[in-house]
């Protein structure tokens, strides 16, 4: 396959799966310099319907895990790439606990949508619910897993390039399960703003659900549209939300063990 065009599409409240992607797509662009690289970012793009249409291209497609699948939001918006005569390297970025059947889901998502895959990878990235006080998997990805997260863009590249199949017809064998396992309820917690708030409206600009809102009584979160991404709490300037659940003691204290990313090649390898 002549590898004409590069996409970076990502779902990524906090940043960790676009690190990796970021990574893979370089190991990509150092196999083929020159290449067009785009980034399509569906974070904070509210639209579940409008399809987007890619030819020729290698997509690099990264979400977050979590319980042990995609967010069903992610589900939704990635449904709307579509691939003609294209492949897809699907990644998962999962917060050192497990990742389940995520990798088996996004596979799934991407060959419905006519992609290829032409192999997966799963990396871990700072868990959503880590704390200063209840680390889980703290500054991952860190140099090593970017290190890793590129060799594979590389590797990847490399196949890809020396591969006569038609693309849309690649195949790899995904770990988890088909159908997928349930997702469990969500916990009541939400993000909760205290006085350190200055209303600078970050919060509400970077929220993938738009479940922040500045209200009469200032800012606050709807539980109903909120999917405790943490996104607002990591990344508010004046360190003014907290996000509270006892998962975050019960996961710093069980997933101490540092997990590595994992390859699974559907091509040559």
């Amino acid at each position: 396959m002549d590898i004409k065009h590069v996409y970076v599409v990502i779902f990524s409240p906090t940043g960790t799966s676009r690190k990796v992607a970021q990574a893979v797509a370089a190991g990509i662009a150092h196999e083929v310099p020159g290449v067009a690289c785009t980034a399509i970012d569906l974070t904070t793009d509210y639209d579940c319907i409008s399809i987007i249409e890619l030819e020729d291209a290698v997509c690099v497609v990264a979400a977050p895990v979590y319980g042990g699948l995609l967010p069903p939001l992610a589900v939704d918006r990635l449904r709307r790439i579509v691939g003609t005569r294209s492949v897809a390297l699907p990644v998962v970025v999962y917060g050192n606990r497990d990742y389940e059947d995520a990798l088996m889901q996004l596979g799934i998502v991407l060959t419905n949508g006519g992609f290829g895959i032409a192999a997966g990878a799963t990396f871990v990235g700072e868990h959503s619910y880590s704390r200063p006080e209840y680390p889980i998997a703290a500054g991952r990805p860190d140099a090593a897993d970017l290190d890793k997260a590129e060799a594979f863009g590389r590797r990847a590249a490399q196949l890809i390039a020396a591969s006569t199949a038609e693309p849309s017809l690649m195949r790899t064998q995904l770990p988890g399960n088909n159908p997928v396992k349930t997702l469990l309820p969500p916990t009541h917690q939400i993000p909760v703003v205290n006085d350190k708030c200055n209303t600078c409206l970050k919060c509400i600009s970077i929220c993938p659900t738009a479940a922040i809102v500045l209200a009469d009584s200032g800012i606050r979160a709807d539980f109903f549209d909120c999917i405790k991404c943490c996104a607002c709490v990591k990344q508010c300037p004046q360190g003014a939300l907290t996000f509270d659940t006892p998962y975050s003691a019960m996961l710093s204290a069980k997933c101490t063990v540092r997990r590595e990313p994992e390859i699974f090649w559907g091509i040559g390898e």
